[in-house]
């Protein structure tokens, strides 16, 4: 028969192996994880990750404004040109054809073009240079606005490309604006390799919180701003991970970007206004020595039209597109994430097997009442470390399962106040009287009492 002690470690031993292999990425962690988020950051707190070691738990605030140390893209604004350096105004497609041109004597292999490309009349010659100039762009992003009908159009190659399927989403995906044309119709989206975005979505109202998807058909399509950051970053678009209403997972150095359940950024920061950007009209393209790019950090360049006679959505669009975009290309900044890591496996159960050791020494050397006490204490004196820990290295201990050993051992500490918890294990082992054949004496007395 097994002594309460020594059941009580057995036990404690097995729910603390059990909770580390079983608790992570369930609700009971979880809420735990973000109940330490709270108290570390005083503030409503964004829990990120599963807390696997593959993708530890991550905890996010909100900030109001950006650092000024975010690294911009660098713009080409199509002007108003004032000096009539180009044929006309919009740019006609030769004159976007020679803008092309001189971005690839700049050494520029990256381009994303925040401005639709489509023109009421275009020259067929005109069109055909600027589709040569675009396919010498490995990386290429271009960009329509969308809109839906009751006449649904296939999807153009350059949107699929960019698109990821809607069973991967997780979550609920009905709440997700629905498109199925462009908004204006042969719009140059650039050939081979291309990829687009959308810039606008005509179906839905303008909000301060830009859409980053939006469904066609079967498939969900990325906003133009969002491919441009996952361009920048070196993302796949399909390698990103959805869930609606908590955030995009980027699969790299665990980014994530929060969204609603729309498909909106959920929080987008002020961009600071003495940001180092990079603005730099088309015209000056021409003139510019060839290392005049030569020490840009930010990779796709940007295109994007800044003339004054646009409409006021599409003007709107234009002006915070490079603060949008730098937004997502640094959600750690933008989102003030901090990624906690959790230690190795076997670092893990090393942790567990001190604990259940001093739960040893604490039950053998102060019986009774005494050792429930210390038990206490050192479940209090666990969280505290455990906040210190997660606060000065971020590094997400395995607290949860120690404490639940320390539990098990403090309900069987002895108590003789208790005596359902004193005798629970002294029934163990105990074995039933066999039931055998009869002995001749009970024979005997059998018949007697038959007689009697």
């Amino acid at each position: 028969m097994l002594s309460a002690r020594t059941s009580a470690l057995v036990l404690s031993s097995l729910v603390g192996y059990a909770s580390c292999l079983l608790l992570p990425s369930t609700p009971v962690e979880t809420m735990g994880f973000f109940l330490t988020g709270g108290i570390l950051t005083q503030s409503d707190s964004l829990v990120y990750g599963d807390g696997t070691p593959t993708k530890p738990y991550a905890l996010g605030a909100y900030t109001d404004r950006m650092t000024a140390a975010v690294e911009p893209p660098t713009e080409i604004l199509l002007t108003d040109d004032p000096d009539r350096i180009f044929q006309s105004s919009p740019p006609s497609p030769l004159d976007l054809a020679l803008i092309l041109h001189h971005l690839r004597r700049l050494d520029q292999s990256s381009l994303a073009i925040g401005t639709p490309l489509h023109w009421p009349e275009p020259d067929g010659m005109s069109l055909q240079a600027l589709d040569r100039q675009l396919a010498l762009f490995p990386r290429l992003i271009t960009s329509s606005a969308l809109s839906r009908t009751a006449a649904p159009e296939p999807i153009p190659q350059a949107f699929r490309r960019a698109s990821i399927p809607l069973s991967s989403i997780r979550g609920n995906t009905a709440p997700i604006p629905v498109v199925n044309r462009l908004s204006l119709a042969d719009t140059v989206l650039g050939a081979g390799d291309s990829r687009a975005g959308f810039s606008i979505l005509d179906s839905e109202p303008p909000s301060e919180h830009p859409y980053l998807l939006a469904k066609w058909n079967d498939r969900v399509v990325l906003s133009f701003a969002l491919l441009t950051a996952l361009d920048h970053l070196g993302i796949s678009h399909d390698a990103i991970e959805i869930h609606m209403g908590r955030y995009i997972d980027l699969k790299k150095n665990h980014l994530y970007i929060p969204i609603d359940a729309f498909g909106r950024i959920a929080h987008l920061p002020e961009f600071p206004s003495n940001a180092a950007r990079h603005p730099y009209p088309a015209e000056n393209l021409i003139d510019a020595p060839d290392t005049e790019f030569s020490n840009i950090a930010f990779q796709p360049v940007l295109i994007r039209n800044a003339q004054s006679n646009q409409e006021l959505p599409f003007l709107t669009y234009s002006n915070t597109l490079s603060g949008i975009i730098s937004v997502l290309s640094n959600p750690k900044e933008s989102f003030a994430i901090t990624t906690l890591g959790r230690p190795s496996a076997t670092s893990e159960w090393c942790f567990i097997a001190a604990i259940l050791i001093w739960i040893c020494s604490v039950q053998s050397h102060l019986p009774g009442r005494r050792s429930l006490v210390w038990l206490l204490v050192t479940g209090v004196g666990l969280i505290i470390v455990h906040l210190l820990v997660v606060h000065f290295t971020a590094t997400w201990l395995p607290t949860l399962p120690a404490l639940a050993s320390l539990t098990t051992a403090s309900f069987f500490c002895r108590n003789p106040s208790n005596k359902i918890r004193k005798g629970i294990f002294r029934r163990i082992g105990r074995r039933k009287k066999p039931s055998g054949r009869p002995t001749t004496a009970d024979l005997l007395d059998a018949m007697k009492n038959d007689r009697l």
